[in-house]
């Protein structure tokens, strides 16, 4: 009977309106009295069971309080206590000198004698213990001090899960009430009629109404520029086929807010309502003009594309007039469709990185107008997204006019000044090409060099601008006997430079000397003189030089000693062998 009665008295603490603190000291008091043993406690693990705290502790008159010492303590200085609680179910002891070293090790040192100790479970989860100590005697627990301690242990965790759900709750309704006043979004949750049972700070605020006047108003009211046609969205929404909606909200004064709403039915107060969330698109509409203004203006040609099928969904002014179509010709298609894009396998890689990435910069491509005629432009480009969907914004340079400039000022670079053929700087730099290409594949090419004979005299004789003249001849009677595959250029003075791909010694030789006959058989008319001139030529190839042992001043060197033996063989000829 008197179990009963402990056991009555604990069920009557843990239902009354004390604090939970309290509740626990008043239960420890009560059976640390009942048992009259040294202390009583309650320790309480951490999430993952690793550290434990002694939260509660009671003492008997004389008996020294350690709930101090026993703090956030690390639960690997103890492995038995836990392996106890779990395989045992509970840890007893009359003499403490029988348990385990690292558990007696500690409660020597705080002088207990015996203990009872029972685990704490919240669903079928270790979370603590609560316990006795005797510090005055050895003490024999009786099987009834047993029971009711592990009847006790099994209240306690009750006691603590509806602690902890209780917490959870509250907590949950401090972040449900923060979330809902402190979102700038304005909320409305309304009855099935339409009438709002509840609003959130910005919405008060921003609308310039009262908690009252909200309260008691249908949120039609809020709607009066269209009421039929917010009547037929409600009855969308209360039958499940409207989930969002733009219209404006219409606050006091007239306010009018750009908003675009989503609504979901739900619970209010345990009775059915509808949750409706509106977002404040004034800033948003403010940006999309001034994006529209700069957009249409822009003298960048700029264009805006769904990312699913790629198709124009807009684009501004200086993209129709420079490509030459209409406005109504391009949206709706895409790039392929209207054969944008020359080189269309690198429009797709480009397209493909923008969606990868979110964006590209400054990557060059060519555009076809409508007409034919071919743009370079300068490409850059971001991913964007607008109610829900993802689209590409590119922006395209024209640098067309800028291409031919430097197309232009590379061929000046690149040609002599006087005979308009390659100089010898442009000569060597594809010289350097071939031999990379000679020793990485199955590639061969040869270098003929050519000097117009007794040019000097020329000069003596006619003078330097006539010499300009024949230096002009010369090159032009050589260009219209090369092929394709031949390059002219000037190598310095009256010096000349032919480098053939894919052709050995032998057969630029027969080519060389076919140039040879025709000078022979012709007479220059130059300023009313006629002038008969003749060359000597020294030809090399790639073949006969190995491939790590080939080098520009090698095979260059190979020519010009063949050139000299037909200077000092009697000229007007040509060498492509050593002598």
């Amino acid at each position: 009977m008197k179990n009963i009665e402990l056991l009555s008295q604990i069920s009557l603490i843990s239902v009354n309106l004390d604090t939970f603190d309290k509740k626990m000291n008043n239960i420890l008091s009560l059976i640390g009295e009942y048992s009259n043993v040294s202390r009583t406690y309650i320790f309480i693990n951490n999430k993952d069971n690793t550290r434990t705290t002694n939260e509660y502790e009671w003492c008997n008159k004389g008996i020294i309080p350690v709930i101090r010492l026993y703090q956030n303590r690390e639960l690997s200085e103890v492995p038995s206590l836990l392996k106890l609680l779990t395989t045992e179910g509970k840890i007893f002891s009359t003499n403490i000198e029988e348990l385990p070293n690292d558990l007696s090790q500690i409660f020597i040192a705080e002088n207990i004698k015996s203990l009872l100790i029972y685990p704490l479970y919240i669903d079928n989860k270790l979370v603590g213990l609560i316990g006795y100590d005797e510090c005055t005697i050895n003490r024999k627990w009786t099987k009834d001090e047993i029971n009711i301690l592990k009847t006790i242990s099994g209240i306690i965790s009750n006691l603590y899960k509806n602690y902890y759900a209780l917490n959870k709750i509250e907590d949950d309704r401090q972040y449900f009430e923060n979330f809902f006043n402190t979102i700038t979004d304005y909320i409305f949750i309304e009855d099935m009629q339409g009438k709002i049972l509840h609003a959130n700070k910005a919405a008060i605020y921003n609308l310039v109404y009262s908690i009252n006047e909200l309260y008691n108003m249908n949120i039609m009211k809020l709607h009066p520029q269209d009421t039929d046609t917010f009547y037929t969205i409600f009855n969308q929404i209360y039958s499940n086929n409207l989930k969002s909606y733009q219209m404006n909200l219409i606050g006091k004064n007239n306010i009018t807010i750009p908003v675009e709403t989503r609504v979901w039915k739900g619970k209010w107060n345990s009775k059915d309502c509808i949750f409706q969330i509106s977002k404040d698109l004034t800033k948003e509409q403010e940006a999309l003009q001034k994006f529209t203004k700069i957009f249409k203006n822009n003298p960048a040609l700029m264009a805006l594309c769904n990312s699913d099928d790629h198709k124009f969904v807009d684009v501004n002014t200086s993209f129709v007039e420079k490509l030459g179509y209409s406005y109504e010709e391009i949206i709706g298609k895409n790039a392929k469709e209207l054969n944008l894009f020359p080189n269309q396998n690198k429009h797709t890689k480009t397209t493909n990185k923008l969606y990868n990435s979110g964006n590209i910069n400054k990557i060059e491509q060519e555009v076809r107008c409508k007409n034919g005629d071919i743009l370079h432009g300068l490409f850059s480009g971001e991913v964007i997204e607008s109610e829900g969907k993802q689209y590409s914004l590119t922006v395209m340079i024209d640098i067309t006019e800028q291409k031919k400039m430097e197309k232009q000022l590379k061929e000046i670079s690149i040609r002599d000044s006087l005979t308009n053929i390659y100089n010898r700087r442009y000569i060597f730099e594809l010289l350097e090409s071939y031999i990379e290409k000679y020793k990485n594949e199955s590639f061969n090419f040869s270098i003929a060099i050519l000097d117009i004979d007794f040019f000097k005299d020329i000069n003596d004789k006619y003078g330097h601008v006539i010499g300009d003249y024949v230096l002009i001849e010369f090159t032009k009677t050589v260009n219209q006997k090369l092929s394709n595959n031949q390059t002219l250029g000037r190598y310095g003075g009256e010096e000349f430079i032919i480098l053939s791909s894919n052709e050995n010694k032998e057969t630029t030789a027969i080519q060389i000397n076919q140039i040879l006959q025709k000078m022979n058989k012709t007479s220059f008319n130059i300023k009313n003189n006629n002038i008969k001139f003749t060359f000597s030529a020294g030809i090399s190839d790639s073949i006969h030089l190995e491939k790590n042992d080939i080098s520009i001043d090698k095979i260059i060197n190979i020519s010009d000693e063949r050139l000299y033996i037909a200077k000092r063989t009697g000229r007007n000829k040509v060498v492509y062998f050593d002598n």
